[in-house]
C-alpha cells in the first residue's frame, strides 16, 4: 500500500479475480518501521486498492487493518451473504503520534454490515459503537484504549465472549454505567490493564464472572494510589469462581507483601501464579515465601490447610531490583526436607503442595553468574526433580525462556 503506482492497484485486482474462491487473509498497515507512512490526504490510487479488495469481500476469513481514518471510512462489507470473517482487527493510528490523522466522528460507524460476524476481533481505539458487525458469534476480544464505559457495552453485546483483554484509557462514549452487577457466564480468560483513575473500582464492583480460569490483571497506579485488593477479593468471592491462573503486573507500584498473601489466600484453587514488580526492596517476596514454605504439607498444618495447596508452577519478577527474597525460604517453598530418607518427589505426594516449577526473573542488568552458596542451596532440589530457572524478565514474561542464568553458573 505505500507504492503510489495505479500499478499495484490494478496488479491486486488482477491477482483476486485469478485467485477464485479462495479464502482472503488481508493485512492493511499504514505505517511500518523503515516505509514511508501512508498519507492523511485522499489518495485516488489507494482508494482503487481499497476498491479491490472490497469487489471480494464474500471470500474475507482474516481482516486486519491498521489505517488512517480516512482508509478505514472507505472498508465496507458488500457481500449479499453471511460473511465466513473468522478475525477483524480494527486498529486506528494514535493520535499522540499521528497528530495529522482524524478522531470518527460523533456517532459515525464503520459500515462492515451488520451480516459480518466474526468469532475474533481486536479493536484499538474504536468502540462497540462505532463498528457495525454482528456481535453473538464473538468469543475473543481485544480492546485498546477502550473506557469503562465501553467495558460494560463490551460484555452486554458478546454474550458468548470467552477470552477477553481490555486496556482501559480514557473515557469516551455514552453508554450508561449499570447500577447492578453484570454477570457474564462463560468469561473463562480476562486481561485487564489500566491506570487507577480509570474507574476500575467501578468495573470490579458491577460485574461477576463465575467461569473465570484465567486473570492477568496489570495496574499502573500513581505513587500514592493502591492496586484495589479489597475489590479484587470481592469480585473473586461474588464470582464464587475458581481462578487455575492469576498472573499480577504492578508497573509504578507495589502491592504490599501482606497484602498479597491476603489476595492469594482468597484463590487455594490457583494452580499458576506469577507476580511483576518493580521494588528496590531486597526482601519483598519474603512474606509470601514463609508463607509458602511454612504450609507446604500436611505435616506443617495442623488446624489450617496448606497455603495454595494446588499451586505447580510460581513465577516471581523483579524489574528493577536484583534481589528481592531470600533464597533460604526457596527448599521450604517445596516442603523439601533435607533428612528425609525418602526421595523428594512433589509431583507424587498428596500430602504436599505438587509445586514442580519455580522460576526468577530478573532485570537484564545483572550481571551474574548466581553465587556459589545458592546453587549449593538448590542443587538437593534439583537432583530430586524440582524445576528451578532465573531468567531475564522479559523472557520470562513473554514465554521465551532461552537463556537459563541458573543452568550456567552452574556449569561453570
Amino acid at each position: 500500500m505505500y507504492n503510489d503506482n495505479l500499478y499495484v492497484a490494478e496488479l491486486v485486482r488482477n491477482w483476486l479475480s485469478r485467485s477464485g474462491q479462495l479464502p482472503l487473509y488481508i493485512c492493511l498497515y499504514g505505517k511500518e518501521e523503515g516505509i514511508d507512512h501512508i498519507p492523511f490526504v485522499h489518495e485516488p490510487h489507494i482508494e482503487l486498492l481499497i476498491n479491490a479488495i472490497i469487489a471480494h469481500s464474500n471470500r474475507w476469513v482474516y481482516l486486519d487493518m491498521n489505517l488512517p481514518t480516512w482508509i478505514i471510512r472507505l472498508v465496507r462489507c458488500t457481500s449479499p451473504m453471511p460473511l465466513v470473517l473468522e478475525t477483524l482487527n480494527l486498529d486506528m493510528p494514535s493520535l499522540g503520534f499521528d497528530e495529522e490523522d482524524e478522531e470518527l466522528l460523533p456517532g459515525e460507524k464503520l459500515s462492515l454490515n451488520a451480516i459480518t460476524s466474526p468469532t475474533e476481533m481486536i479493536l484499538g481505539r474504536l468502540g462497540p459503537s462505532q463498528i457495525d458487525v454482528e456481535w453473538n458469534n464473538l468469543t475473543r476480544l481485544t480492546a485498546r484504549q477502550v473506557s469503562i464505559n465501553e467495558c460494560f457495552e463490551l460484555l452486554q453485546k458478546a454474550p458468548q465472549m470467552t477470552h477477553c483483554t481490555l486496556d482501559i484509557y480514557g473515557e469516551r462514549g455514552d453508554f450508561p454505567i449499570p447500577q447492578t452487577v453484570v454477570q457474564h457466564p462463560r468469561l473463562t480468560f480476562l486481561d485487564i490493564a489500566y491506570k487507577i483513575d480509570m474507574g476500575i473500582h467501578t468495573f470490579l464492583e458491577r460485574t461477576s464472572f463465575p467461569a473465570l480460569k484465567t486473570w492477568k490483571h496489570s495496574a499502573q497506579p500513581g505513587d500514592e494510589q493502591e492496586v484495589p485488593i479489597n475489590y479484587i477479593i470481592a469480585h473473586i468471592e461474588r464470582s464464587s469462581c475458581r481462578l487455575k491462573r492469576m498472573v499480577l503486573f504492578q508497573y509504578n507500584a507495589t502491592i504490599d507483601p501482606h497484602e498479597l498473601n491476603k489476595l492469594l489466600r482468597a484463590m487455594p484453587s490457583l494452580k499458576y501464579l506469577q507476580c511483576c514488580q518493580e521494588t528496590m526492596d531486597p526482601n519483598y517476596y519474603d512474606p509470601l515465601l514463609k508463607l509458602l514454605s511454612t504450609s507446604a504439607s500436611r505435616e506443617q498444618v495442623v488446624e489450617s490447610e496448606i497455603f495454595l495447596p494446588h499451586l505447580k508452577v510460581l513465577d516471581l519478577i523483579n524489574r528493577k531490583g536484583q534481589k528481592a527474597f531470600s533464597w533460604d525460604y526457596i527448599p521450604g517453598i517445596f516442603g523439601f526436607d533435607r533428612d528425609a530418607i525418602t526421595p523428594f518427589l512433589p509431583h507424587e505426594s498428596s500430602n504436599r503442595r505438587p509445586l514442580r516449577f519455580f522460576r526468577v526473573g530478573l532485570p537484564q542488568n545483572f550481571e551474574g553468574p548466581v553465587d556459589r552458596d545458592i546453587i549449593r542451596l538448590l542443587s538437593p532440589l534439583m537432583d530430586q526433580g524440582a524445576k528451578l530457572k532465573i531468567i531475564w524478565e522479559w523472557e520470562l514474561q513473554r514465554r521465551y525462556a532461552k537463556c537459563d542464568i541458573l543452568q550456567l553458573s552452574w556449569i561453570h
